[in-house]
């Protein structure tokens, strides 16, 4: 067999392979970027190659720029740019809790230099949805009892081994061609966007370095404020605010750049292709006459405008919508920051963040790049409720508050957050809500006379009153196994106990010590220290009002299964139930609550923490019994909750299986 497609018969014969789909009627050149990828395999030692390259972004991109034309840039835009980023970084400095960068010496880029420093970038970003389309498609034709076209056979005989081979060179070369469409899709997008953006960091995506700081591009900037009629310092001075806001954030905001990584991965992950649906717009389209069996360019250009596009699955949608969160929220805090700081100081501020916005609603390249690619699109009202989002969260928490909410992703709200905020903010913050303590050497009345001068002028507002539904009882035991790349297996396992207040949880808190604070607890002593089942292994409560959990949680020891492991733990569990604690244990862990308790008090701030947390409860007075109830726990109570609360159907247990 003349093609190689049988094992060990060494690399494929490309050019009868595609002499083949020709005779078929199917476009050969749409193929060449696939043959090139394949045959290129054979030098990565691993077997694996980018499905999107840097040099194929970069050519195709260069080529969209070289177009339009690259002016170089010259001394006097350096200069005028590097003394516009300087005014924007004062500026923001009173306003901004992130730091800003020294501003480089070569403040203004050529089209080319931003697309040379942004290009690894796009690549990360984008090569996660190029494996999940390409690896969906290859499982359509590797899975599928179909056998291929007959005309594919150089025998003219449906040989099952053959057939089998077959799949997979195709699947590895539509593999290829797969990233080739979005490598192109990507590099025009790229080169695009170079022709429009006015800084560096425009696009208000992390992709280049965190040190690279602040840049701008004057070509575009002299295009961007053609017709405006407006003074060149004062758009200069705009543009520079705009571009030094969105570098301080992203230096500063490490996480950013993998979390939006992270939700196109998860996008890319979740494509499926269902060959029915696709089989069933098929027929559709050729009865419509949208394609033409015969006319391959008609499918090409279906598949282009996204005629067969897959189904997004919820987990996709979630993404996208996170995704689009993100985005908002960025262009939202760089539109927010910079009014803050230049709306009074610029003269023709609205009519420059005006014009801006409506360029970007109206003509948006980066709008169109995710939109082409991931079907995405952030629309202008997403970012006008994100900016005042931001302005509600700094009338509320100041200007440290505001950007404080980057410093993790599980900070930033989601859609509905954006107009929920400030009912939120009016319904949980206000002075009803508010549990006022004073700690230290003062009198009552000089507190009283403070209070009323600073505090009587706000309205009290509503109280909130808690009432939360009850969560339903647990009736059944849980589990859930999850594999993931983390250092060691682990396991576990939750209990519901009962409410803050009544009268079991410290019950429950003495529990937890007991088998779990310090080298002397028996879950060291018998699972790490003797039978070496786990390198680590700790037993705590959750809940501070509403009932709660109590949570074994152990790292396994290498070599040791799952099984065994959950199997020591439920041993030592029933132990609490059928073995009364002895009476000198039980007071050991009570002291050592004692004198952390006394500990603490030391302490004004503690102090006055812990009497606004048992104001909270209903009772500050609680404060000076806490102890007793501890010091009233019994041996037989703590047997009779073990009962209770050790039961498997009580009990929820994760698996986490490590994958190294």
């Amino acid at each position: 067999m003349s093609f190689g497609f049988l094992p060990n018969e060494g690399q494929p014969d490309f050019d009868a392979l595609l002499k083949k789909f020709s005779e078929m009627g199917i476009d050969s050149g749409v193929l060449a970027g696939a043959k090139s990828f394949i045959e290129g395999m054979g030098a990565n030692k691993s077997g694996e190659q980018n499905l999107i390259t840097i040099a194929n972004l970069r050519e195709i991109s260069r080529k969209i720029i070289t177009a339009k034309g690259d002016l170089p840039v010259g001394t006097t835009d350096q200069q005028q740019l590097s003394e516009a980023l300087t005014i924007a970084n004062t500026w923001l400095d009173t306003e901004i809790l992130f730091p800003a960068a020294t501003v480089p010496n070569q403040s203004a880029w050529a089209k080319r230099e931003w697309l040379d420093e942004s290009v690894n970038g796009w690549q990360q970003l984008f090569e996660p949805l190029a494996l999940g389309m390409a690896d969906a498609l290859g499982k359509v034709i590797t899975s599928s009892n179909t056998a291929l076209p007959i005309e594919l056979m150089e025998s003219g005989e449906q040989d099952p081994q053959q057939q089998e081979v077959m799949k997979t060179m195709l699947a590895r070369i539509l593999r290829g061609f797969m990233g080739t469409l979005i490598a192109t899709q990507l590099g025009q997008g790229i080169g695009t966007l170079a022709n429009t953006i006015t800084g560096a960091n425009d696009v208000a995506i992390p992709l280049l370095k965190a040190d690279s700081g602040s840049h701008l591009i004057p070509q575009n900037i002299t295009e961007w404020a053609d017709g405006l009629g407006i003074d060149q310092e004062q758009i200069r001075i705009y543009l520079s605010l705009r571009e030094a806001a969105a570098a301080r954030l992203f230096a500063n905001t490490p996480w950013l750049e993998s979390y939006i990584k992270d939700l196109i991965v998860a996008y890319g992950e979740g494509i499926t292709i269902d060959v029915d649906s696709i089989t069933k717009q098929a027929e559709e389209a050729m009865a419509s006459g949208e394609i033409d069996i015969n006319n391959p360019q008609s499918i090409n250009i279906a598949l282009s405008a996204g005629l067969f596009t897959p189904q997004q699955t919820p987990a996709q949608e979630l993404a996208l919508t996170r995704l689009e969160m993100a985005l908002a929220l960025i262009e939202g805090w760089i539109d927010h920051v910079i009014s803050a700081v230049a709306s009074e100081k610029i003269p023709a501020f609205n009519a420059l963040i005006e014009n801006s916005r409506r360029r970007r609603a109206t003509n948006a390249p980066m709008q169109q790049l995710f939109a082409n690619l991931l079907g995405l699109e952030v629309s202008p009202r997403k970012m006008r409720e994100a900016s005042a989002f931001w302005n509600e969260v700094k009338n509320l928490r100041g200007a440290d508050g505001r950007d404080k909410c980057w410093e993790d992703p599980a900070f930033l709200p989601m859609p509905k957050d954006l107009a929920d905020v400030k009912a939120f903010f009016t319904k949980h913050y206000n002075p009803s809500n508010a549990i006022l303590v004073v700690a230290g050497a003062v009198s009552l009345a000089d507190v009283k006379a403070l209070c009323d001068k600073w505090f009587s002028p706000i309205p009290a507002g509503i109280k909130y009153e808690r009432n939360l539904p009850d969560e339903p009882i647990q009736l059944a035991e849980r589990s859930l196994k999850v594999y993931a790349k983390v250092p060691t297996d682990a396991i576990y396992k939750a209990f519901h106990i009962d409410s803050r207040l009544s009268g079991l949880y410290n019950t429950a808190d003495l529990i937890s010590d007991i088998l779990s604070r310090g080298e002397s607890s028996r879950l060291y002593q018998s699972l790490v220290k003797n039978k070496r089942i786990f390198s680590e292994i700790n037993a705590y409560i959750s809940g501070d009002i509403e009932p709660g959990l109590l949570i074994v949680e152990g790292k396994l020891m290498p070599g040791i299964s799952m099984e065994q492991a959950d199997e020591s733990i439920w041993i030592a569990l029933d132990e609490m139930k059928t073995d009364i604690v002895p009476v000198r244990e039980m007071q050991k862990n009570i002291n050592k609550l004692v004198s952390a308790f006394v500990f603490g008090e030391m302490s004004l701030l503690n102090k006055a923490m812990n009497l606004a947390y048992y104001e909270l409860l209903g009772d500050a007075n609680l404060i000076n019994v806490e102890l007793e109830q501890y010091q009233q726990i019994t041996v037989e109570a703590i047997q009779a909750y073990a009962k209770q609360i050790f039961r498997k159907e009580n009990c929820a247990t994760l698996y986490y299986h490590s994958q190294n």
